[in-house]
């Protein structure tokens, strides 16, 4: 079981990089920013990504798609540490997690 987020690879090696031709475009990002919302994580989170100001539309598609990656990784990560009370099943689901 590999729950690493895959999105963050696309969008460094994958078809997510934006320098990419056909993500180069900025009115490709206008309409998916509006379909795009904000993931409903649960979580308290003590740290903030804290980016540059947004200053087009591809940014904010950027900024919204790792702020809701990153949650839902946080959100699966305190799932899996409290799937069991054994310590060693946790240990061991972690690291088969991570790798």
């Amino acid at each position: 079981m590999n729950n690493q987020p895959i999105l963050f690879e696309r969008i460094i090696r994958g078809n997510l990089r934006p320098w990419l031709d056909c993500n180069k475009h900025d009115e490709k990002f206008v309409q998916i920013i509006r379909v795009l919302k904000p993931g409903e994580h649960g979580v308290q989170s003590l740290y903030e990504i804290d980016f540059y100001r947004c200053f087009n539309s591809k940014t904010k598609y950027y900024h919204k798609l790792i702020i809701n990656e990153a949650g839902n990784y946080c959100k699966q990560m305190i799932e899996l540490i409290g799937s069991s009370e054994e310590i060693c099943i946790v240990k061991y689901s972690l690291c088969r997690t991570l790798k």
